[in-house]
């Protein structure tokens, strides 16, 4: 079970973080590059919005989509410039499982 840090993004000791590793349910990609990222929920139905560009990624969780504060779950950077990675190595870095391949959309009309 993930315990939750709960200052969000305008609280002057952001970041926060989602502690423990957490595994996200279901996701589906809205961008293949520059950013790479996904929309994705986790078990209990919160959201999560993964990205990467630039070499650097992040997860950031809220309860709902779009309604009320938004929290960093996770930031990294492998040091490169990067914009393009795939969801496996995106999680794998981030320490999070990633989401069964049947609950995977890489493409919008796979909905």
């Amino acid at each position: 079970m993930m315990a939750i840090d709960v200052r969000s993004v305008g609280d002057p000791d952001y970041p926060l973080r989602l502690i423990g590793t957490f595994k996200i349910a279901f996701t589906f990609r809205t961008s293949i590059a520059c950013p790479a990222q996904w929309d994705g929920s986790l078990a209990d139905g919160s959201y999560v919005y993964l990205r990467y560009r630039h070499g650097r990624g992040r997860i950031e969780w809220s309860q709902v989509r779009d309604v009320g504060p938004v929290y960093l779950a996770r930031e990294w950077s492998d040091g490169t410039n990067n914009g393009m990675i795939d969801l496996d190595e995106f999680c794998r870095i981030a320490d999070v499982i990633p989401p069964d391949k049947g609950c995977r959309f890489e493409r919008i009309y796979d909905l």
